[in-house]
């Protein structure tokens, strides 16, 4: 790696989300990268089917014209199908927010590392791989 990579550590939890990154090359110290001027978002995706707008967070509880709402989908590969898609959707909105957000990454070498819970089989893992492949 070269001085000019960002690392991004991504914690995906079942109900809190946070991001951190910092930089190769430099004696940094990991930072928390904010998410719409919040270091950790509750992890919740609420979807506004008139507009297609998407809201993440404190935002998918507060918005009263989302007509859907998604929180706990946090879960194994193969357990729930159907919260794969709603976990790829939130995985897009959150990096679509990283990306517009002032901590500005768009121009930069980025690698993300994402956590799994240590219990997981290597087949649960290998899929939570693809599902992050958004």
């Amino acid at each position: 790696m070269n001085s000019s990579v960002t690392i991004i550590g991504f914690d995906l939890g079942h109900g809190k989300t946070a991001l951190a990154r910092m930089f190769s090359g430099a004696n940094s110290e990991p930072e928390i990268v904010e998410i719409d001027n919040k270091k950790i978002i509750i992890t919740a995706i609420a979807y506004d089917k008139e507009t297609n707008f998407v809201y993440l967070g404190e935002d998918a509880f507060y918005k009263s014209q989302a007509q859907e709402f998604y929180i706990c989908f946090k879960y194994k590969p193969f357990e729930n199908t159907n919260d794969q898609e709603i976990f790829t959707a939130f995985v897009k909105e959150l990096y679509r927010k990283l990306l517009n957000s002032p901590q500005n990454i768009s121009n930069i070498t980025q690698h993300f590392y994402i956590g799994h819970p240590s219990g997981w089989s290597e087949r649960e893992v290998n899929e939570y791989k693809k599902i992050q492949k958004c």
